[in-house]
């Protein structure tokens, strides 16, 4: 919305009225999906014999619900995603010069287009086979693994927006420095003039390594500071 609104309109989008705004649509989904399952309006593959061949019926009401669920939103989803290029390409070739929260935005924008077309990619033959058990029975095991093949398209948006987005590909950056280098763990140990131990001066301190940039960064260090031992992990 952003990228099809003025500037001056950006305060509109608040984060309680997005948040608003996102749970609304997950709650309208779910409760679309949970008529359609409830009501057995489509396919139900829970209930597949895996000793009998798919097959579907055409109904009525089968048409409607998936006209409703897949059909209506992704025909929505395109002709908002193709009114954001034009609008986006339009601004650019006149003397408009972007904020930066526009060129994040659509950055951000063309990663959620890559993932609904792979999305629909992944989906297809799944669709395909429905469409096929319609008018032919289809093996159970086919219609099962094409089932776990279209739901495995949400292990590959982590890789999909790490390549298409560099906020996401930063944050996966840091991601990694912070797990590999992140905990530097530190024992001092305060010694007394006559070498005897401290009874209660020892410190631990757990904090995170902000500076990425050099490799040494992640390598233990022993120092001295004000006479006590620190051992970096």
């Amino acid at each position: 919305m952003r990228l099809c609104w003025p500037v001056e309109r950006y305060r509109v989008l608040t984060t309680r009225r997005v948040t608003g705004t996102v749970l609304v649509v997950w709650l309208v989904a779910s409760t679309a999906v949970g008529l359609q399952s409830s009501l057995e309006l489509g396919p139900n593959l829970c209930n597949i014999n895996w000793k009998k061949p798919f097959t579907m019926t055409t109904n009525t009401s089968g048409i409607v619900s998936a006209s409703i669920i897949v059909g209506a939103p992704m025909i929505f989803t395109v002709l908002v995603y193709a009114r954001i290029v034009l609008r986006v390409r339009s601004a650019m070739r006149g003397s408009y010069k972007p904020p930066v929260a526009f060129n994040w935005d659509y950055e951000l924008t063309k990663a959620n287009m890559y993932s609904f077309f792979l999305f629909g990619i992944f989906w297809l033959p799944l669709g395909v086979a429905f469409c096929i058990s319609v008018v032919k029975p289809v093996s159970p095991k086919i219609v099962v693994y094409l089932a776990w093949f279209a739901l495995s398209k949400s292990c590959f948006n982590n890789l999909l927006y790490c390549v298409a987005d560099r906020h996401f590909r930063s944050a996966y950056v840091k991601l990694f420095h912070y797990c590999c280098c992140k905990t530097t763990v530190s024992f001092s140990r305060r010694q007394r003039g006559d070498g005897g131990r401290s009874s209660g001066d020892v410190r631990l301190r757990v904090h995170i390594i902000h500076s990425y940039a050099s490799p040494a960064s992640c390598r233990p260090a022993v120092t001295r500071p004000n006479g006590r031992d620190i051992y970096e992990l």
